[in-house]
């Protein structure tokens, strides 16, 4: 264990692993500058074998207006890329009504024959912003497009976790139990960590489990630690296992695994960890 490894940035103590900073309400726009975000920066859009998928985009203002804000929607595809524009369809505008912090628009999928297990992602950008009183960390978020079948099980509730101590830090990266929470649609999990590597005072984070045909992946990987032994080394960052992903039985919602790779960056001079998270739910 490298005893240097140390939190760097206490501003880091404001962010989530895939989530965007929470939205300050600061009343209207003519007396404050407008700080705009997407609810997450990672969505995920599953859509059934031989069948369809939708997921609902927010789009937050710190500020309001007395009129409709109407922004643009750009539809990319990150190097390598292998989503489809055949599998799903990004509405062109998303409007933050008058009076409202809050913008919603729907994205849909559809199987054709063309998504499989293998996570597939692009990406929607706000192209239109007025940068003289409008900020983001990010005008970008990620969408993962995956095909998902039936589940016939719960998977939700308290669940005991089982894995090896991350080599650098000593600890594990999730509790010993958790609580599996749906998420945005019935595919997904979502595990709210208090304290990921415990006594190392990173801020609560979310994990999100896609359940997809019997394999199971944290969609919302990477998650960057902001740990590392000095300011001239990399970060520990957690990595998902696309190669060798969890498994679950759709049935029986007993137990399941989940499979990431730990300290994909090498910091401190480690190696990477390839974990296997095992889930047994507590009766």
């Amino acid at each position: 264990m490298k005893t240097l490894f140390k939190l760097l940035a206490i501003a880091l103590i404001f962010t989530s692993c895939e989530d965007t900073e929470p939205i300050i309400y600061n009343g209207n726009f003519d007396q404050n500058d407008t700080y705009l975000s997407f609810s997450r920066a990672v969505y995920t859009l599953p859509i059934e074998r031989d069948g369809v998928g939708e997921l609902t985009v927010v789009f937050n203002s710190s500020t309001v207006t007395d009129i409709d804000r109407v922004y643009n929607i750009e539809v990319g595809f990150p190097e390598n890329s292998a989503a489809n524009p055949a599998t799903f369809t990004v509405p062109s505008t998303v409007t933050i009504p008058a009076g409202s912090y809050q913008g919603f628009a729907t994205v849909t999928g559809v199987d054709n024959n063309l998504v499989d297990d293998v996570i597939k992602t692009f990406t929607m950008t706000i192209t239109n912003p007025d940068l003289s009183f409008e900020y983001s960390d990010s005008f970008t978020a990620t969408v993962n497009v995956f095909e998902v079948c039936t589940i016939l099980d719960d998977f939700l509730g308290e669940y005991a976790v089982s894995m090896a101590a991350q080599p650098n830090t000593g600890t594990t990266l999730l509790d010993d139990v958790v609580v599996l929470q749906e998420g945005e649609s019935p595919f997904e999990r979502v595990i709210n960590v208090e304290s990921p590597y415990l006594d190392y005072g990173l801020p609560s984070t979310e994990f999100v489990i896609s359940l997809a045909c019997g394999l199971t992946r944290f969609t919302n990987l990477p998650y960057d630690t902001g740990l590392a032994c000095s300011e001239d080394t990399p970060n520990l960052i957690v990595g998902d296992n696309a190669d060798n992903p969890g498994v679950y039985n759709s049935e029986d919602d007993s137990s399941f695994t989940v499979r990431i790779i730990e300290n994909t960056s090498s910091a401190c001079g480690g190696s990477p960890a390839f974990t296997t998270i095992t889930f047994t739910k507590v009766e």
